[in-house]
This record gives structure tokens, C-alpha cells and sequence, in this order.
């Protein structure tokens, strides 16, 4: 979980980074490969245990810029929908 006392010029950094349309992208490719939007599970307990890890550093960065995580899910999931019926001219 994020600090209480981030100060606010690092915060400033993150919705800056995050903020923009390249930041947004990175941070949907984020959420997608590090377990965010789906199950961190493997029968084998030390690749769960990193994979948690993983999706623990993006849950922080969502925290700090105070997003909600089903908002999101349903925007990256519209954006798949819209991505699949395009077609290449």
C-alpha cells in the first residue's frame, strides 16, 4: 500500500508518467502482465509468491493515483472490444 506521506512532488511525478495517453498504455501493459488482471496462482508456491510481488508493485502505483481497479478493467476490456473490430485499410 502506498505511503500516507508521499510527498507531493513524487506524486505529482506519478500522475504526470501515468497521466499521459504513452503512460496510460504502459500501465494497462503493466496490469496485464504482472497479475493484476488475472490469477496469480501456479502449483508451484515460489512462482505465486513472485507473481504477487509483481502484482503488488502495480496495485501500489494504482493506490497512489487512486484508481479503481474494476473502472479500469472495464475500460481496458472496451478497448480490446474496439481494437478487435478494426480493420486494417
Amino acid at each position: 500500500m502506498a505511503k500516507k506521506n508521499l510527498d507531493v512532488a513524487k506524486l505529482q511525478d506519478y500522475h504526470t508518467v501515468f497521466g499521459s495517453v504513452a503512460g496510460k498504455r504502459v500501465l494497462n501493459d503493466l496490469m496485464k502482465t504482472h497479475y493484476v488482471m488475472n490469477s496469480t496462482f501456479h502449483e508451484n508456491q515460489n512462482v505465486t509468491c513472485l507473481r504477487e510481488g509483481e502484482r503488488n508493485a502495480i496495485l501500489r502505483i494504482l493506490t497512489i493515483l487512486k484508481l479503481d481497479i474494476n473502472h479500469i478493467r472495464e475500460r481496458i476490456e472496451e478497448d480490446e472490444k474496439i481494437r478487435a473490430n478494426e480493420t486494417i485499410v
